[in-house]
């Protein structure tokens, strides 16, 4: 009848406490007695956005503007550190001017002219003047091929094929600098720093078309490998529908965990009101997600797919929908994801069959 295969809004757990996130100011005394100030420092709590492909700062409850839907940034991949020195002293390999946009909350260049904010106009200029390294070899802890888009001024990540959503038109395009980022790495070598659980949820899952079904989905890894999953949907029209909801959540190491589950709500020439809903609430613990847990923790990237048809043999493969969408999702963020053997694991598969 109709399909949706969705990105899964996470939620996330930080990996550290904010040390740092406002940055440090290095005060030097001036030959008059007074003090002169500058800002220098790392700031935490950058992001890649996986909706845009744009940097962005993930360290306030507002998440800024998306230009992929208008919504709200949504964070993927590593925890960014950017350097920021508002001296702005010439270096080789260095360029400053980078700026946060206090209205769509993304790093953009600030030159003579700002580019084009999701939010209308130009972006504005907030706060520190950070520095990007664009030098030939890329130190450790970064990653590389972040660009400027020459159409929005933002700094967007051009490593794989897709070119995510310029406010502009298209995808974006990538001129200048080939610039290397540092992110923090304390998760991969340091297990205290590791989340306690990582959340994924899709609260509306709707189907165009007419279709009258709609519900929601929640997922929900622990580290010590409890996973909850839990699904509802719900039949407000007057046909019967089969459905299906799976997720598919990546590991850095090429593991994918999959859940599924699918059954009946009866439409009102069939059913009363009790049957037209379905409820799930799956509670199991896997050895092999508290095993993967820094490997999970990495990438806390998921993708969930959904289904519904009038007959249950005509209900499409959502596991392997949402599994091969989560395995793109993770090598458009980082080739390295390429040449990663992928192995499928089944947490849950409750399929209720007619």
């Amino acid at each position: 009848m109709d399909t949706i295969a969705r990105d899964a809004l996470t939620g996330r757990l930080s990996r550290r406490q904010a040390l740092v996130a406002s940055g440090l100011t290095v005060l030097a005394c001036s030959s008059l007695g007074g003090t002169a100030s500058a800002a220098v420092g790392d700031q935490e709590s950058w992001r890649f956005c996986e909706k845009c492909f744009s940097m962005f700062y993930n360290g306030s409850g507002n998440k800024g503007k998306c230009p992929a839907d208008g919504g709200a940034h949504v964070a993927q991949g590593f925890l960014f550190t950017p350097h920021y020195d508002d001296g702005a002293p010439g270096q080789s390999n260095i360029q400053y001017d980078w700026r946060f946009c206090s209205r769509c909350f993304a790093m953009f260049y600030n030159g003579s002219t700002r580019g084009r904010c999701p939010s209308g106009g130009s972006h504005v200029a907030q706060g520190f003047n950070f520095g990007l390294n664009h030098a030939a070899s890329v130190p450790p802890s970064s990653q590389t091929e972040w660009r400027f888009c020459q159409q929005c001024f933002a700094l967007f990540y051009n490593g794989g094929s897709s070119k995510g959503r310029c406010p502009v038109r298209g995808g974006h395009i990538a001129q200048g600098f080939i610039f290397n980022l540092p992110y923090h790495l304390e998760a991969a070598v340091d297990p205290s720093k590791l989340p306690e659980f990582l959340a994924f949820d899709d609260n509306s899952i709707t189907f165009k078309g007419g279709i009258a079904a709609n519900g929601n989905s929640h997922v929900k890894l622990h580290r010590d490998g409890r996973v909850e999953f839990t699904t509802h949907f719900n039949d407000s029209g007057a046909v019967d529908y089969y459905y299906s909801i799976a997720w598919a959540i990546f590991a850095s190491d090429g593991t994918i965990f999959t859940l599924r589950h699918g059954g009946k709500v009866n439409g009102h020439f069939t059913g009363g009101q009790a049957d037209r809903k379905d409820n799930f609430n799956g509670d199991t613990t896997s050895p092999l997600v508290a095993s993967r847990w820094p490997a999970l923790a990495k990438t806390n990237l998921a993708r969930m797919s959904a289904h519904v048809a009038l007959k249950f043999g005509l209900l499409q493969d959502t596991v392997k929908e949402a599994a091969d969408a989560v395995v793109a999702a993770a090598t458009a963020f980082d080739s390295a994801y390429q040449g990663v053997s992928k192995d499928t694991t089944g947490l849950f598969d409750n399929m209720v069959k007619p």
